[in-house]
């Protein structure tokens, strides 16, 4: 559902929030890692089955810290509010327009005034799913306390995380896949569901796509996005996407492409 259709926001059932895709985190600046654009694929997908849905909404929520953040004592200075770093990353700003974009000055969306009275408004909803950046900094700290604030009022609101859609940073002193596995964890310690296909495509799955390296190679380099998530696989094609129950469907539908001729779709 589209920003500007919301008619009453009782008919809201599904929420996706995106958390911190800015050039500071993706792409530039201290604090970025270029890791995170390869969830972005995936997340189009998301954003665009909930923007194509009768009940679902998409809410970006984004740093957009002030000149003299207290947060900046433990954490370098980054995403200062205005400036390039501050803005979500290109590849998802066409997405905006028809979304919800809530700025935050600390690592948790969920003490943001305005992101709180959002959900209030929201009076039926069923579901939330969250997913961006870092899955071990920012995305918990806002979907744990949302669990809580869920729980503490008696709303009975599923919360998911999409793994597969969201990533952290690699350094010397902090394992990408180690603290992936560790949040993992404590995401469902605290309640919340966790969907994590990135290491469970099947043995016969993966031969498939051995087989046929070459035809998934040449999408991959037309720019395609091919992904396995909640059991399902699914193309993306920049502003559209198929989806298949299994990895035959996927080969048959490439290979149909190459004789069909397919455009990529822009």
């Amino acid at each position: 559902m589209r920003k500007k259709d919301i008619r009453d926001y009782k008919d809201i059932k599904r929420v996706l929030i995106v958390v911190d895709m800015v050039n500071g985190f993706c792409k530039e600046g201290v604090m970025a890692d270029n890791k995170a654009m390869d969830v972005v694929g995936l997340q189009k997908v998301l954003i665009g089955v909930y923007l194509n849905s009768d009940d679902g909404v998409v809410v970006f929520v984004k740093e957009a810290h002030s000149e003299n953040a207290v947060e900046f004592k433990d954490f370098p200075r980054h995403c200062v509010e205005g400036e390039r770093e501050s803005m979500i990353i290109d590849e998802l700003d066409c997405y905006v327009k028809d979304s919800f974009v809530i700025g935050k000055n600390c690592t948790s969306f969920m003490v943001v005034s305005e992101f709180k009275e959002f959900i209030d408004k929201m009076s039926n909803l069923e579901s939330v799913m969250g997913c961006g950046v870092c899955i071990d900094i920012c995305v918990p700290n806002g979907i744990i306390p949302l669990k809580n604030y869920f729980n503490q009022n008696n709303r009975d609101v599923d919360v998911v995380v999409n793994m597969d859609a969201s990533e952290t940073y690699d350094s010397v002193t902090h394992n990408r896949d180690e603290y992936r596995g560790i949040i993992s964890k404590i995401l469902r310690l605290n309640g919340i569901g966790v969907i994590n296909n990135r290491d469970k495509v099947s043995e016969y799955e993966s031969g498939v796509i051995a087989s046929y390296g070459e035809l998934f190679s040449y999408y991959k380099n037309l720019g395609y996005f091919i992904e396995k998530c909640s059991g399902k696989w699914f193309i993306y094609m920049d502003s559209d996407y198929k989806c298949m129950d299994n990895i035959d469907m996927v080969v048959d539908y490439l290979i149909k492409g190459l004789s069909n001729n397919i455009r990529r779709v822009r």
